[in-house]
Parts: structure tokens; sequence; C-alpha cells
């Protein structure tokens, strides 16, 4: 069952000179429900304005956007659609409202007018699935990097949305942080059942998805499982983009006259197809 489908989507904006620039073209695609989708393209590709037409922060110019079976232009659909897909973005300070951990996530679900019973169990459930109830009554801005993404993400499950839509949520953050990001994600997706959308410039995050489009020029140019993806190093170096680094790696050795298989794109399986 899809969650998303875009039909000849285009978008356009106007430049500086008034001329009009298409930021998407004739994008056709589709999200099952359920499943985890890595997004990349170089920048200004048109991944970020792909992303945002997924909650009608954008609305096409032409084609359409269909969110669970509702169309984004038409404007009584569009408070379901912000509620069936929550976003968060690159900065978590720009979405962190409140003095509290717990008041913040509670922000949203006070706007729904639930029962302050509803509220109170919804941000001990957000909470506890992104690993922040210990730091309920901290204030955010003691918070690291990676934990006050946490939270941002959070405030939005507190929603409880079908679908979450990530703009580069670990652009800003060190190692660590990415990593407790990531595992966030991951631990949505597979336990909970959102539906996750990664917009990301870090290739190894795109390894914990089960499929990657990649945007070049407004399109969607490649669309298939990482393992595929990632074979096509020259073509990705092409567009402006990385690999992950055992990628990179497995294709040097075989330039090289080492017999690996091309699929490789871990460090455990790089050791065992050396060890073995």
């Amino acid at each position: 069952m899809e969650i998303i489908r875009t039909r000849g989507l285009g978008f356009r904006y106007q430049n500086r000179d008034g001329q009009d620039t298409w930021a998407l073209r004739d994008v056709s695609m589709s999200v099952g429900s359920g499943s985890f989708v890595a997004l990349i393209g170089p920048n200004g590709s048109g991944k970020s304005t792909l992303a945002k037409q997924f909650n009608a922060l954008l609305l096409p110019s032409e084609g359409e956007v269909v969110i669970d079976d509702l169309k984004t232009s038409v404007e009584s659909n569009r408070w379901r659609i912000r509620q069936t897909v929550g976003m968060v973005f690159q900065n978590p300070d720009n979405q962190i409202v409140a003095p509290t951990v717990e008041e913040d996530v509670a922000f949203g679900p006070e706007n729904l007018g639930l029962p302050s019973g509803e509220i109170r169990a919804r941000v001990d459930e957000a909470l506890s699935l992104v690993g922040m109830t210990s730091f309920r009554r901290h204030a955010p801005y003691l918070l690291s990097g990676g934990q006050k993404q946490r939270v941002a993400i959070a405030g939005v499950v507190a929603m409880r949305p079908k679908c979450l839509i990530l703009d580069e949520p670990t652009a800003m953050l060190d190692p660590r942080g990415r990593r407790e990001v990531l595992e966030t994600m991951i631990r949505l997706n597979q336990e909970e059942g959102i539906t996750v959308i990664c917009v990301t410039h870090f290739m190894e995050e795109c390894l914990a998805a089960a499929r990657v489009l990649v945007m070049d020029g407004g399109r969607i140019v490649l669309d298939d499982s990482p393992r595929r993806i990632f074979q096509l190093v020259e073509e990705l170096r092409a567009r402006g983009l990385g690999v992950p680094a055992v990628a990179e790696l497995v294709g040097e050795l075989r330039a090289a006259g080492v017999a690996l298989p091309p699929e490789i794109l871990t460090v455990d399986e790089l050791v065992g197809v050396l060890c073995s």
C-alpha cells in the first residue's frame, strides 16, 4: 500500500530576474507504507524541494502529489496531510520552542486540543521511542546536538504521523550525534512501522534504507536498493556524489585486480570475504 504518490510533478519559482526556474520536473514516484527511503543528490538537485511537497509546505506547479489518498492541491486536505506526514529539519534549534524537553514534545499534541491524559501518554511514548525519557525535565539548550535532534523527532512522533520526513537531520551533528539520530530513524521504522524518508548527503546513512532515490536537475535519475546504487561509483561521481567508504575501497581493490564481489558495502562484509 502506498502512502505517497506523485504524478508528473513539477515545481517552479521566480528568480531575481523574474524568470521561472524549475526546481522539479516530471517527477513520478511512489513510496510504500512502512518503507525506509533515502533521498540523495548534489546541491540544487531538488531533493529538499521534493521533500517539502510531501507535507504540502510547497505545492505543485504542475502534476499532483497524493498523500494517503489526499491531494495536496485541495486546501481542505492540508491539515490532515500535515498530521499524516511530519517533518524534521536540519537545525533542531529551529524546531524546539519550550523551556523543557517534555513541554516541547507536548507542544504539538496540545495544539491538537487533546485531553491532558492523552498528551501525557503521547509525550511518554515519544520520549521512550527516541531514548530521551531521562532528559524529560532538562532544558533543551543543555543537550548535545544529537539529543536536540532526537527531541525534535519526538515532538513530531507525538503527533502520531504515519510518515516521517527528515531533511538532512544530521548535517549539523558530530559522528556520535549522527549515529544517535540514525539509530532513532531505524527504530521508528522497524519497530513502529513509521514510513521514513531521509534526505541526506552522508552516503553511509543510506545503508539503513531499503531504497535510494538519486536526484539530479530536478528529476529522479536513479531508483534502486543501496547495494545496487553504490555499485555505480563512476556514475555517482559524475553527478557530484560520493559512495560509502567501503564501497569506494572495494571499487579500488577490484580495479587493482582483487577478486571481490561489487555489492560489498560494510566493513564486516569486506572482512568476511577477505578472510574466507
